[in-house]
Parts: structure tokens; sequence; C-alpha cells
């Protein structure tokens, strides 16, 4: 279902919109061939741009998974057992929480 909208300016040509019902009909295939072929022909400084954020997060995420696990060892070697994996995740996401604050109070 496409409908023509016209601008208020009075411009002769229509725009045509989508509605969001109109693209539950399309395939998942489709749907992720539209998002590469975007991808594929992005100019090149927001190419560019993009890769360095999946660079960013690849060099991030590491630090983000292995601090909540350094957390949960401090915790076992403080409490003399393991303790609950999701009260240890909590707690390293705590840590880097309040440790993100305080960097980021300080750093100015």
């Amino acid at each position: 279902m496409l409908e023509r909208v016209y601008s208020a300016r009075g411009d002769r040509e229509p725009l045509l919109v989508t509605c969001g019902l109109c693209l539950r009909g399309r395939k998942l295939r489709d749907i992720v061939g539209t998002i590469y072929d975007a991808a594929r022909h992005l100019p090149k400084p927001v190419r560019r741009v993009c890769i360095v954020q999946i660079a960013a997060f690849m060099g991030w995420f590491p630090y983000l998974f292995y601090s909540t696990t350094y957390v949960a060892e401090v915790m076992r070697n403080e409490l003399g057992h393991a303790p609950d994996i999701d009260k240890a995740t909590r707690a390293g996401s705590l840590a880097l929480l309040i440790y993100s604050f305080g960097k980021f109070l300080l750093a100015r």
C-alpha cells in the first residue's frame, strides 16, 4: 500500500510513503539483501566511519565481557565459594558503571 503525499510547497512530484504494514509481506531475504546493497553503496566517508565503529566495538567487547568475569573471580576469592553467575555478572556491570561515572566526573 503506497500513498502519494504532496508537500506543502506544492511540488508537482509526489513522495512515495510506505507504511509499516507493507513490510510484513516481504521476506527476510529481501530485507537483508536491501541492507547489504545499501551498505555496499555507502559513500566512502560514511563507510569509513562504519568500519571504525565496528572495529571499536570489536575492541571493547572483550574488555567489557572479561571484566565481568574478573569481578566474578574476585567475588569467588572473597567469598570462598563460587557465587551465583547472575549475581556476579550484575556486580561486574555495576562496578563498570561506577567506574565510568567516576572517570567521566574526574575527566572534566
